[in-house]
């Protein structure tokens, strides 16, 4: 059985590796994504996670449960892209970060899911973003 690739979103990478308060259905849904090896980082997310601990041996200790996670690289053709796609939203009045238009791209071009739990991410779902917020 196949599963398509995931891209999560710092949010929800948040919700598993918070060491106080993790949320168990994103820690059990995060551990059966990377026993089938359908986990992707974007630099970024992996950036976002570390920087947000609270000391450096935490932030260390994040570090070190990233390491295994391959990033997708970013090509300077998604930046292109993420560039229209900002630009063609705008036209139809809808304002997205243009790391949000990065990571849409990125996802659509190896044909994954942006996985977040994050409201912002929403409305651009009804608009063909690729975003989830559960997976099986």
């Amino acid at each position: 059985m196949t599963h398509t690739l995931l891209l999560p979103d710092v949010d929800l990478l948040r919700k598993a590796f918070d060491r106080h308060d993790p949320n168990p259905l994103v820690v059990n849904q995060v551990v059966a994504s990377v026993e089938q090896r359908r986990l992707l980082l974007l630099g970024w997310v992996r950036q976002g996670l570390i920087s947000r601990a609270q000391n450096a041996p935490e932030a260390a200790r994040v570090a070190r449960a990233l390491a295994p996670f391959p990033d997708l690289p970013i090509l300077p053709s998604d930046h292109v892209a993420a560039a229209f796609l900002n630009q063609r939203l705008r036209q139809r009045g809808v304002l997205i970060q243009p790391a949000q238009a990065l990571h849409w791209v990125m996802a659509d071009r190896i044909d994954a899911h942006i996985w977040s739990l994050d409201q912002r991410w929403h409305p651009l779902h009804h608009l063909g973003c690729p975003v989830v917020t559960r997976v099986e």
